[in-house]
């Protein structure tokens, strides 16, 4: 075998081994090995080369956050598997912030139930708590907005909102209640008291 080919052939328990033993060229490995594998399953779900790179880094992350504990049997399929999911992700993520910006146009009634316990509202109120919800989404980043369509308008857990995020679920509990708390403060400013 030539030289070129023993390269070639670095053997996947060789790989796995040197993730295990928390070798610093194993992601040099994996990518010498698999980088063309992976950025074409990645390629063919993001449609997108520069957010392929950027995941691709992704996958190598959360492959050396993974080995140990996890002995794949197969690094090749366990790179795959994770290079997908971590591409899925990353593009239901972007795709429900094109839909959030989308369907950005909230009425009070979508949100009434879930945002504001026990607050009923006339219909001449509920049109200027619309108006005035509409300007605060247009004021905020993409992440609150992720957070505040998904859990409002599509109402969503809050536990796939967090995997989605790769956030804990707590720290979506505090950006809902700091969503909420400046939500109310637009109110107040625009007199109405909730």
């Amino acid at each position: 075998m030539t030289v070129i080919q023993a390269e070639e052939y670095t053997s996947d328990t060789y790989i796995t081994e040197l993730f295990w033993e928390r070798q610093s060229e194993a992601v040099y490995e994996a990518d010498k090995k698999y980088r063309k594998l992976l950025l074409s399953a990645i390629v063919s779900i993001l449609k997108n080369d520069k957010d392929a790179e950027e995941c691709l880094n992704d996958v190598y992350l959360k492959i050396w956050e993974s080995i140990p504990p996890n002995r794949p049997n197969s690094f090749r399929a366990y790179a795959l598997k994770i290079a997908r999911n971590t591409a899925m992700s990353i593009f239901r993520v972007n795709n429900a912030q094109k839909r959030a910006h989308k369907w950005k146009t909230v009425s009070f009634d979508n949100v009434s139930s879930v945002l504001f316990e026990n607050y009923d509202a006339d219909i001449e109120n509920s049109q200027k708590i619309g108006e005035i919800i509409n300007r605060y989404l247009d004021s905020i980043d993409e992440r609150k907005m992720y957070i505040f369509m998904n859990r409002y308008y599509f109402n969503k857990p809050i536990s796939e909102i967090a995997k989605k995020l790769h956030c804990s679920q707590s720290t979506v509990h505090k950006e809902i209640k700091k969503i909420k708390t400046e939500l109310r403060e637009k109110l107040k400013e625009g007199g109405i008291y909730v």
